[in-house]
């Protein structure tokens, strides 16, 4: 036992009966000789609905130090073994839990699952005069039989909309078709968007016409069923993809999807092909996983009950009573095709590291490593969604601190560092870019003073980008009113589509290993910022601004 252990706040944890996680939570507190007052959420509503509304997740274990948030048993050890735990149980804490403050209608009503689809009016884009938008009309006609709901919402920011179909979306489908064979495509679809929890990508990943059905989660390390649409070769590109959404990629991972190429049993081309097919599918759907789940949008009636046939549930989303029948009306006809739309983003590009040089002041790694015949496409749409640009409400560096928060979130510490420069590189004149940097994870989680850098409204699209990576993702209301409150429609569809490219990059960079580039390292050292996602994550709440939280 400490002999400080007596100015240590109260320690709460909420955990339920035989969670293995738990358990391990509860063991590491006990190996530190910090004494915790125990709550199990299975018990009644009320303490379920306290971990959810002071945690923003319905998952456990949920950790507080005094009212400081630790959020996963894994986080809890890394504290520990690192010896911040203890500096965090020592440091000047601002309060307790207020678990007694609130009633349990409180509670209740702020731990509710409050999806932005309520407040967000759907916008029909599928008599949309803009002749640069039918070539997606016909696309999903013979893809889907119907314009999905995602476009719904999508849609009311229209270069958010095509951008994402022409310059990332129609490529994954095309490549993932073609290298990896559609019933593959959808096994590796299923299963990054199974890592993350989110049904609606799940439910179309196995009713998309050629789908076969979700594999054996457990395919990738079982034997090999000489039946089965899925071979070793298959089964490793799963888990690869599963591994991707949670940043767990490995060495062995990669080399195992290289290693079995020859046993391929759908598809054509070498590793390296099969690779770059891989990583765009699963790229868009760390796009759409986040988008959706944000939106908390309705699934398509028919492809629910298709799914639900398939082991697959609707989860937290609504559910249609049939498939929508937007695109059975005559499609308009003429205007530019598919090809010349993407050819004409390449041509607006040019040279991608010129581009971005110009576009966001340097080149990042991931960029060079995004597929050459891609390239300059996902640096159109990064840049345009990302930066200050005519049909964006948003400023360009709060977008791009929103992306470093998501990052350190996910522990992306290639990200967290990229997208802090970026923070600064669309904003190079605030005297307080550095500090917003260094501070905008303390105002997302609320675990240390922000320094007075951010106002309410930054805060709350800081917030929701944290809440965006989150596994599963859940949209508690107390999480996420503030951002209700200061943001209108269309913008908060602009901040789920920042949350969604930066989650889309994520995937990528979790595949490709890109390594911090040297301006974004000397920025960092020499402004003394730290590069490590667990201390960004976990600042001493008593630091000041200029110290880092360190």
């Amino acid at each position: 036992m400490h002999p400080y252990l007596p100015t240590r706040p109260t320690v709460h944890a909420f955990t339920k009966p035989g969670c293995v996680f738990c358990a391990r939570a509860k063991r590491t507190l006990t190996g530190e000789g910090i004494d915790f007052q125990p709550y199990d959420v299975t018990a009644d509503a009320r303490t379920a609905n306290a971990s959810a509304y002071f945690s923003g997740a319905y998952t456990v274990p949920q950790i507080f130090l005094g009212d400081y948030h630790v959020g996963s048993a894994d986080d809890l050890d890394r504290l520990a073994t690192t010896g911040r735990l203890a500096a965090l149980t020592t440091a000047p804490h601002r309060g307790d839990l207020d678990l007694d403050g609130h009633t349990d209608d409180e509670l209740a009503h702020g731990a509710a699952d409050l999806a932005l689809s309520t407040v967000i009016p759907t916008s029909d884009g599928t008599h949309d005069p803009d002749p640069q938008t039918w070539p997606i009309l016909h696309m999903y006609r013979r893809f889907f039989g119907f314009w999905p709901n995602t476009f719904a919402y999508l849609h009311r920011w229209p270069a958010a909309y095509k951008l994402f179909v022409y310059c990332q979306n129609a490529a994954a489908v095309q490549a993932g078709g073609q290298r990896l064979g559609r019933a593959v495509m959808s096994e590796v679809a299923y299963a990054t968007s199974r890592a993350h929890g989110c049904s609606y990508c799940m439910t179309h990943a196995v009713a998309v016409p050629g789908a076969t059905g979700p594999a054996d989660p457990d395919s990738a390390t079982g034997p090999a069923d000489p039946d089965s649409a899925v071979g070793p070769h298959e089964a490793a590109l799963t888990d690869l993809a599963a591994r991707a959404t949670r940043n767990a990629v490995t060495p062995q991972a990669l080399a195992k999807v290289r290693d079995t190429v020859d046993q391929a049993r759908h598809g054509d081309g070498d590793a390296q092909v099969r690779m770059d097919a891989l990583t765009m599918v699963v790229a868009s759907f760390g796009f759409l996983n986040v988008f959706n789940d944000l939106v908390g949008l309705e699934i398509e009636g028919d492809w629910a009950a298709t799914a639900s046939a398939r082991g697959v549930t609707a989860g937290r989303h609504a559910v249609g009573d049939t498939n929508p029948r937007n695109l059975d009306h005559e499609l308009p006809s003429g205007g530019p095709t598919l090809p010349q739309l993407m050819a004409g983003y390449d041509e607006l590009v040019g040279d991608p590291d010129a581009y971005a040089e110009r576009e966001l002041g340097f080149v990042p790694a991931w960029v060079r490593a995004w597929p050459a015949a891609q390239r300059r496409r996902h640096c159109h749409l990064y840049v345009e969604l990302m930066r200050d640009r005519p049909h964006s409400r948003i400023p360009a560096d709060l977008k791009h601190l929103m992306a470093r928060v998501s990052a350190v979130a996910r522990d992306h510490a290639y990200l967290a560092a990229a997208e802090g420069y970026l923070a600064f590189t669309a904003a190079p004149d605030r005297p307080d870019a550095v500090a917003r940097i260094d501070r905008c994870v303390a105002a997302a989680t609320g675990r240390a003073d922000d320094g007075g850098v951010f106002d309410e409204r930054e805060r709350a699209a800081l917030r929701l980008a944290w809440l965006s990576a989150q596994v599963p993702l859940v949209t508690p209301r107390r999480q996420v009113q503030p951002t209700i409150d200061h943001y209108d429609a269309d913008e908060l569809v602009e901040l789920a589509v920042v949350c969604a490219v930066a989650s889309m990059v994520q995937r990528f960079a979790a595949l490709t290993g890109p390594a911090v580039e040297p301006q974004v390292r000397e920025f960092l050292t020499r402004h003394g910022l730290p590069t490590d996602p667990l201390v960004l994550r976990y600042p001493l709440p008593d630091a000041p601004v200029s110290d880092g939280g360190r």
